[in-house]
């Protein structure tokens, strides 16, 4: 990148043609997912949905939690989202929800990749920033291999999609508590919190918590071999305390009771598994 384009992308006010690129990208983006959050005000409850909910009928969202972990799946804080939903927007939760994660999501990107763009001392304007955050999220909806059950079916979006949403919170958080990194120890609540978070956001569904585990394992990797001496401890023990977290969060999906049931299904033959693939 020469300089020129890297002052651009820094000060974008200072190149018209730039900053008319810029804006007509933010708006064509905007103009699209808006159209994606309008078709979910058409969604209606269907199949699980209303099994799910009905597990807040009789119980509160603790006894609902466990009982849910022990008869039926391993994914013990999906149904929390679930609940909260149900309690926060009433019958219309599936309706609003499809807008409310996309917002979300965007907003999650762009303070993830302010954060990093500091980090890495990459200078990019708000505006910049904003963009690449809203296309990232942009593209990912539009490549979704089943939209209907990734953003519109409320008991898919809670386990495909939903932890997406999330995760870019997370990274955001951790890199700003890397950035702020002292010689000394982290206080006991910002450690605390790495370990919560991730066990938290991992519970929701196997998959992004797999990925989390990689992702966090790398990162310590990197701390490790890479970061500065002036900050290495408290990276490394902000990092290990994620990845511990996320570690977790696969260990109590995998102990489930609920996975007896599961189980008692054999899985397909060789030939069949490797014929579907």
């Amino acid at each position: 990148m020469n300089a020129a384009l890297k002052r651009s992308l820094q000060r974008p006010s200072g190149d018209p043609f730039l900053n008319a690129a810029l804006w007509t990208g933010i708006l064509a983006a905007l103009s699209a997912l808006a159209l994606y959050a309008y078709l979910g005000t058409f969604s209606r409850y269907v199949s699980d949905d209303y099994c799910l909910s009905a597990f807040f009928l009789t119980d509160d969202f603790i006894s609902a939690m466990v009982r849910r972990y022990v008869v039926s799946s391993s994914r013990y804080t999906n149904i929390l989202f679930i609940g909260l939903s149900d309690k926060l927007f009433g019958w219309h939760n599936v309706a609003i929800l499809p807008a409310l994660m996309l917002s979300l999501f965007v907003l999650g990107m762009y303070l993830f990749l302010k954060e990093l763009s500091e980090m890495l001392q990459w200078g990019w304007n708000r505006v910049m920033t904003f963009l690449l955050g809203l296309l990232v999220v942009l593209f990912s909806v539009s490549q979704a291999p089943n939209l209907y059950e990734t953003l519109y079916w409320r008991a898919g979006m809670t386990s495909h999609f939903a932890p997406v949403v999330f995760i870019p919170f997370l990274g955001a958080w951790l890199i700003r508590q890397i950035r702020n990194a002292t010689e000394s120890f982290p206080p006991l609540w910002v450690q605390a919190a790495c370990f919560l978070i991730p066990f938290a956001i991992g519970g929701l569904s196997e998959p992004p918590t797999a990925w989390m585990i990689t992702i966090l394992g790398l990162a310590v990797l990197s701390a490790w071999r890479w970061s500065g001496s002036r900050k290495r401890r408290s990276t490394l023990l902000l990092l290990t305390w994620s990845l511990a977290g996320a570690v977790a969060a696969l260990l109590v999906m995998g102990l489930a009771p609920a996975n007896l049931l599961r189980m008692q299904t054999p899985p397909p033959p060789l030939p069949e598994l490797v014929s579907k693939i």
